[in-house]
């Protein structure tokens, strides 16, 4: 084993992760943070009201890999609660995902036969994708799955990506799933779903609780110099591994990464509930696309008051007052390209690794998010171990 120290930069939900399997592993770790807080997006407090309020935004687990959840259970009580979220559609509310009441809703003179036309073609599956019944052969369903389509998600999607829904990769699109039934659950192919009973920065905060970690808390300086890593003048030869962006990383030597970022406001009003629903989108609404109540996603009894935040998409620019916090990467072609140029410049440096959201350009579910950084922990031993 090593007994050199490895370095993470990044105190968010991937690199906790690796750096909890790593110390439990025997390995010392420094972990950086220049945050105030622990977490990355993952960052919730108790307001003043006792009210568990998410700051970027809600964050509910789910999973249906019990390996995942029984390693953050290490962590955390998780209070089981599957989160209901609606669609605002003319001022009406529909379940999403998308269900067979909206079949009925929509389509009441059809209903029966649409029904029973995707039961008997997608006999077995959970999900179906929206495209796949835009493109089917009966009329009717096509024709019900159009207006999902259109008034559902594609001004939903276009302002959430600042682009028209038809230069989108076509892997949004696919994930985009009807459920065949009348189940209400934002989640119906997961098993194990819920909230941190006293919140995901606690969480985080008791994987990083360990002899082996060290929590610096401050930006480092990293250069990369002659295959050669330095951290805050230190010439370091142990693994590092980097979550933050890797343009910023390289002064954009190759450009910007395009990334969309959100701004949320948050209001408190002195009213037991504020909507029927944890979390609603809206999308026809010209800049908001959901407000979330967040009681509700914690299913939490404070009585007399709540807490909102209404949501709001736009491009990321790391000098823009509202949106300079990069949040989802823009996966196409061109950015890929963009991106694989500074892979490859990296790739110069061996014991440089990326971990996570910002540093892969890659969305991760936190469960995805868990399972890349095992990955990534796993790979790691093998290697040490073989040296």
């Amino acid at each position: 084993m090593s007994t050199q120290t490895i370095h993470i930069i990044g105190a968010g939900l991937s690199g906790a992760t690796l750096a909890r399997l790593l110390a439990d592993h025997g390995y010392s770790i420094c972990i950086y943070e220049m945050n105030h807080h622990l977490g990355g997006n993952c960052y919730d407090y108790f307001n003043q009201y006792g009210i568990l309020v998410q700051k970027y935004g809600p964050h509910i687990f789910h999973t249906n890999k019990k390996h995942i959840y029984d390693f953050v259970k290490h962590f955390a009580k998780f209070k089981i609660n599957q989160v209901k979220v609606l669609a605002n559609i003319n001022d009406k509310l529909i379940d999403l995902p998308i269900n067979f009441k909206a079949v009925d809703f929509f389509s009441p003179h059809h209903a029966m036969a649409i029904k029973r036309f995707i039961k008997s073609n997608w006999p077995q599956q959970k999900s179906i994708p929206i495209n796949e019944l835009i493109n089917c052969q009966d009329k009717q369903t096509q024709e019900w799955a159009n207006f999902i389509f259109e008034h559902v998600y594609k001004n939903y999607s276009a302002k959430m990506w600042g682009i028209p829904i038809e230069k989108l990769d076509l892997d949004v699109l696919k994930r985009v799933g009807i459920t065949p039934n009348y189940q209400c659950n934002y989640f119906p192919n997961d098993k194990y779903q819920g909230i941190p009973v006293n919140g995901f920065s606690k969480m985080i905060e008791n994987m990083l609780t360990h002899k082996l970690i060290k929590i610096i808390n401050h930006k480092p300086t990293i250069k990369l110099k002659d295959n050669k890593t330095y951290i805050d003048r230190k010439l370091i030869t142990a693994p590092i591994f980097y979550c933050g962006q890797v343009d910023e990383l390289l002064n954009y030597r190759y450009g910007q990464m395009p990334f969309r970022s959100l701004f949320f406001k948050f209001e408190t009003k002195k009213i037991n509930s504020f909507q029927p629903a944890s979390i609603i989108n809206y999308p026809s609404h010209p800049t908001i696309t959901r407000i979330a109540e967040y009681k509700k996603i914690n299913n939490q009894t404070i009585k007399g008051v709540t807490t909102i935040s209404l949501e709001h998409p736009g491009e990321y620019d790391v000098n823009s007052v509202k949106f300079n916090k990069p949040y989802y990467p823009i996966n196409n072609q061109a950015n890929i390209a963009q991106y694989q140029k500074y892979v490859k410049e990296l790739s110069q440096y061996p014991n440089f690794h990326l971990l996570g959201r910002l540093a892969e350009y890659k969305y991760f579910d936190m469960d995805d998010a868990i399972e890349n950084a095992m990955s990534k922990f796993k790979t790691l031993v093998s290697k040490i171990s073989s040296e």
